[in-house]
């Protein structure tokens, strides 16, 4: 299994980006997210970073970006049904954030109301998140 680092790495390979920032400008993404990967200070890649990559290089393994277990890329029948999940996945992960966060500056009846939001919109994408 590889590093972060070393997926980055052949990634930036796979690419022909030749560096970490030409590979952000490609999938439009700030520098410094890919750079705190390169540096080993963020412990997993957020899905954001795997939806941008997804978009750009849809042939790009989810499981491979995620853990590092081969293989680094997916047949083109599975292409569109992983990008699906892929962007499922990102919406419960900002949707599980915008809850936190709200939790710790509304008021109770406030939160209450956004979490019966969230919840409905969160369960519009549990219903079509396809398993991997």
């Amino acid at each position: 299994m590889d590093t972060i680092k070393e997926r980055l790495e052949k990634l930036v390979e796979y690419t022909e980006t030749h560096s970490v920032l030409r590979l952000s400008q490609k999938i439009d993404i700030p520098k410094h997210f890919l750079y705190e990967l390169n540096k080993t200070r963020t412990k997993q890649i957020s899905p954001a970073i795997i939806l941008a990559l997804r978009k750009v290089y849809p042939e790009i393994s989810v499981n491979w970006l995620e853990t590092g277990e081969l293989p680094m890329l997916v047949p083109e029948t599975e292409t569109v049904n992983d990008y699906d999940s892929v962007l499922a996945d990102f919406m419960l992960h900002e949707i599980a954030a915008i809850k936190a966060q709200a939790k710790k500056t509304l008021a109770t009846d406030e939160y209450a109301a956004l979490k019966l939001r969230l919840d409905n919109l969160k369960s519009k994408y549990d219903g079509g998140k396809k398993k991997r």
